[in-house]
């Protein structure tokens, strides 16, 4: 028997604008497949992306979080335990990436939520700081992904309000979330705040020029040590301000 794939390959020619497609397996459930220049790729759609399970649970984080729970003393997350944690967070997300190219907001919550429940524990109960920080560095991305995802479903119901409380509340969590020795961890949440900023101003709910809006770019552009357009906002600040008294 033949192993090479070269027949599938030529039933579904490469389209860079039509990558993605959700065929049923052959026991009839649905799996996301990637058609990628040279192979395809298969995503489960429950469950973990690569359809196994560890040690009789679901995931890594459902045997991790039972041991967590049974645990008598303090538990401790092991080097193996972190190693399978990043792998399997690595998964899930190419997988919400994924979803959220076709719109699949719903399963994009979920895996979200699978990752950044990760980093809950990583921070919890690691006492290896370099996978730990392996973890957390992305913790800013999962954090704006989650909050774009649930306001995008919000938007769909048409309650628009309900939106923008999940974006000012990511922009908040975000802002408060502890400073951690990676430059990656720096970038993301500087970057995931303008980016929900952005999607602010575009729902309607900030006018870029507005004193609130400026202020929110100004203490972003101190993160990112952008001195010259902190400066500009600042004159613009306090012009707009003696115009408003």
């Amino acid at each position: 028997m033949s192993q090479s794939i070269r027949k599938l390959l030529n039933e579904w020619e490469y389209d860079s604008g039509k990558t993605i497609r959700i065929i049923n397996d052959r026991r009839g459930n649905p799996v996301m497949q990637v058609r990628e220049m040279m192979g395809i790729s298969e995503f489960e759609l429950e469950g973990r992306p690569d359809g196994s399970r560890y040690r009789g649970f679901d995931t890594v984080l459902d045997e991790v979080l039972s041991r967590i729970e049974k645990s008598e003393k303090k538990f401790k997350l092991s080097e193996k335990d972190l190693d399978l944690l990043e792998k399997e967070s690595k998964m899930f997300y190419y997988r919400y990436l994924l979803c959220f190219q076709i719109s699949d907001f719903g399963r994009v919550v979920r895996d979200t939520e699978h990752n950044l429940k990760i980093c809950e524990i990583a921070e919890m109960y690691s006492t290896d700081s370099k996978l730990r920080i392996s973890i957390l560095q992305f913790r800013p991305f999962i954090v704006k992904m989650n909050a774009i995802s649930r306001a995008m479903i919000s938007l769909q119901k048409n309650v628009k309000e309900l939106a923008k409380d999940i974006l000012e509340t990511a922009i908040v969590r975000l802002r408060s979330l502890p400073d951690i020795n990676s430059s990656i961890f720096i970038m993301e949440k500087s970057r995931s705040i303008n980016y929900l900023e952005t999607a602010l101003k575009q729902l309607g709910f900030c006018k870029a020029d507005s004193i609130e809006c400026m202020k929110k770019e100004l203490f972003t552009a101190v993160e990112l040590e952008d001195f010259e357009k902190a400066a500009e906002l600042r004159d613009r600040i306090k012009q707009l301000s003696k115009e408003i008294e």
